[in-house]
């Protein structure tokens, strides 16, 4: 459960680093964007990942020596956006999961 959660926060970061495209929903309207995203993406365990990714860059282990590194193929569409609220159908590996929640303007 643990790595389905560290799986989800990746693809949430994904999601915002693959979309090119600026969406507004009006209030009480709703939105569906035809569009899927594809990709690669990988799992680790909060200690590997700590070990990989976090501080300098010289003291970090490689990814490739890491036990936990499993690679995954990513999918996500079903966009829907209605007035507040946002969700999106996230698909990693074998496991399909439903996300939404409030949108919140930057």
């Amino acid at each position: 459960m643990r790595n389905l959660k560290i799986l989800i926060l990746a693809v949430a970061v994904l999601t915002g680093s693959l979309l090119q495209t600026s969406v507004f929903a009006e209030n009480n309207t709703s939105q569906v964007l035809d569009v899927v995203t594809r990709g690669q993406g990988i799992s680790l365990t909060v200690d590997a990942f700590n070990e990989s990714m976090v501080g300098q860059v010289e003291k970090r282990k490689s990814l490739e020596s890491q036990k936990s590194l499993k690679n995954y193929d990513l999918k996500l569409d079903n966009f829907i956006l209605s007035g507040g609220n946002v969700s999106i159908d996230v698909t990693v590996g074998e496991e399909q999961v439903q996300l939404s929640g409030l949108l919140h303007a930057i």
